[in-house]
C-alpha cells in the first residue's frame, strides 16, 4: 500500500470521524468483540470505576489539530473497529477541563500476534504532551487510560507539601536545638528515626521514659521503635508496661496482635483483641484481625460470629464481604458464597473479573452432585469475568469446561483455543489440546 499523502490523511481522518460519530460509536465498546483488529479502549479512574462521557480524541501524528471525536460508553470503553495503517501512527488523548491522565498502557498487536508496543507509564499534569505515539501496526491495539481529576491532584500535592513543611520544620528545629547543644534524648530519638535508626532511636527513648518512666504513649512510641527494628519480643514487653499505665491506651493492643501475628501466636490475641474491640467497637481492622485470630485459635464459632458483625457493620466493605464468601466456601454454601463475590463486583469494579470468576468456581465446586442450573450460573458468572477482562485466561477455560458440562461443545471449543492462545504455556495447555482433539 502506497503511504498516504498529508492530505490524504486528514481528508480520511475527518471522513472517518464522520462515519463512526454516525454510527454511535459512543456504543461500540458494548457489543463488540475486543480481540478482533481495531483500536479498543477502557477509561476508568483513579479507584478503577468506569468513566463515562469521556471525550477521546484520535488523529494522524501528522495532522493533530483535526482529531476525530468520540465518548467513553457507560462502561468507560470507546472503539474503532477498523482502522487504517498508518506508517506514522496515530496521535490519542482525551479533550477535558476536569481530568488528566495519570497512567496509560498501549498494548499493540499485529494480526499475527507479534508485540509491537507494549507501554506502561504513569502521567502527570505537566507532561501530558508525554503520551507517546500510538504504533498501530493494523492488528489489535488495546489502550487503557487512568484518569485523575486536577483538583484531587492538587489535593494531594497540597497534602504532600504540608508533610514535607512539617518534616522540614522538624528538622529545622532540631538542627538548632543541636547547634545550641540543648538535644533532649526525645530529640535525639526523633532524629534517629527520622534517619531510619531504630536501635539508637530506642535507646533514646529508654533515656526519655528515664526522666518520665509513667508516660504510657512515649512507652508506647519506644514499643513501635522495637517493632520496626526486628524486636517484636521487646516491643510486645514494652507494650505491656504501656498498657499497665494507661489501659485504654487507643490501638496498642491492637498492634500488639499484629506482632504477635509475626511470631506466629496470632491465636493467643484474642483477649488483647477483644479488648480492644470493647474501646472501639467499629474498627473494621480490629474486627478483621479478630476473626483471623479466633480461626488461628480454633475458635471456628466466635470467628464466624465475629464476621458476621464485621459485615453488619460494614455492609459495603469488600474485605468484610470477600471474607465472608471464604466462610461461605469453607463450609460448602457455594450459593451464598457466589452472591457475595457478585457483590464484591459491584463494590470493587477493578478486581470484579476475579470477583465473577469466584463466583464461577463456586457454582462447580461445590460438593454433591452438580445440576445444569449450577453450570448455567457458573456460565453466566465466567462470561462476565470474560466481558470486564477480555484477555483473562482461567476464565476462558472454566467457561469451556462449564459449557461442555452443558454440552454446548462448539461454543466450549471457542474458550479452549482462546485460552491456549492467551496462555499456551500454562501447566493446563497439554489438558486442554487433548480435550480439543476429542472434540467432533
Amino acid at each position: 500500500m502506497r503511504p498516504m499523502s498529508d492530505m490524504g490523511k486528514r481528508i480520511w481522518v475527518a471522513a472517518l470521524a464522520v462515519l463512526l460519530l454516525a454510527a454511535g460509536l459512543p456504543a461500540l465498546g458494548l457489543g463488540l468483540n475486543e480481540s478482533k483488529p481495531g483500536i479498543w479502549g477502557t477509561v476508568t479512574d483513579t479507584d478503577g470505576k468506569p468513566l463515562r462521557g469521556i471525550v477521546i480524541t484520535l488523529a494522524a501524528s501528522t495532522a493533530a489539530d483535526d482529531p476525530m471525536r468520540m465518548k467513553t460508553s457507560k462502561k468507560g470503553k470507546f472503539a474503532v473497529p477498523r482502522v487504517e495503517f498508518l506508517k506514522d501512527g496515530y496521535i490519542i488523548g482525551i479533550d477535558s477541563d476536569e481530568y488528566f491522565i495519570r497512567h496509560f498502557r498501549f498494548k499493540v498487536r499485529r494480526a499475527n500476534g507479534a508485540i509491537w508496543q507494549d507501554l506502561n507509564s504513569d502521567l502527570y499534569p505537566q507532561n501530558q504532551d508525554k503520551l507517546p505515539i500510538l504504533e498501530y501496526r493494523g492488528g489489535n491495539a488495546q489502550i487503557e487510560f487512568v484518569l485523575q481529576k486536577y483538583e484531587d491532584f492538587k489535593a494531594e500535592e497540597a497534602r504532600d507539601a504540608a508533610r514535607q513543611a512539617a518534616e522540614a520544620a522538624k528538622a529545622a528545629e532540631l538542627a538548632k536545638k543541636r547547634e545550641r547543644g540543648r538535644m533532649t534524648p526525645l530529640d535525639l530519638a526523633e532524629e534517629a528515626l527520622g534517619l531510619g535508626d531504630y536501635a539508637t532511636a530506642a535507646k533514646k527513648f529508654e533515656l526519655a521514659l528515664e526522666a518520665d518512666p509513667d508516660h504510657a504513649e512515649l512507652r508506647f512510641r519506644l514499643a513501635r521503635t522495637l517493632a520496626r527494628g526486628g524486636d517484636t519480643a521487646g516491643a510486645l514487653r514494652a507494650a505491656n508496661k504501656a498498657l499497665a499505665i494507661d489501659p485504654q491506651l487507643a490501638g496498642a493492643r491492637l498492634s500488639m496482635a499484629r506482632w504477635m501475628d509475626e511470631m506466629g501466636q496470632l491465636g493467643s490475641a484474642t483477649g488483647l483483641l477483644e479488648k480492644e474491640l470493647e474501646l472501639d467497637p467499629g474498627n473494621p481492622d480490629v474486627l478483621s484481625t479478630l476473626v483471623s485470630a479466633y480461626e488461628a485459635a480454633g475458635d471456628k464459632e466466635k470467628a464466624d460470629q465475629t464476621l458476621e458483625r464485621w459485615v453488619s457493620s460494614a455492609p459495603e466493605d469488600p474485605r468484610a464481604l470477600m471474607a465472608l464468601a471464604a466462610a461461605k466456601v469453607r463450609n460448602n454454601d457455594f450459593d451464598a458464597a457466589s452472591e457475595l463475590y457478585e457483590r464484591v463486583a459491584a463494590l470493587d469494579p477493578e478486581n470484579a473479573h476475579k470477583m465473577f470468576y469466584n463466583a464461577g468456581v463456586s457454582a462447580v465446586r461445590k460438593q454433591g452432585a452438580i445440576t445444569k442450573e449450577d453450570r448455567e450460573r457458573a456460565v453466566a458468572a465466567f462470561t462476565k469475568a470474560i466481558e470486564v477482562k477480555p484477555d483473562y485466561a482461567k476464565a476462558h477455560l472454566m467457561l469451556g469446561d462449564a459449557l461442555v458440562g452443558l454440552g454446548k461443545l462448539a461454543e466450549a471449543k471457542k474458550h479452549y483455543q482462546k485460552f491456549l492462545e492467551l496462555a499456551p504455556d500454562d501447566p493446563q495447555a497439554a489438558k486442554v489440546q487433548a480435550i480439543l482433539s476429542a472434540f467432533p
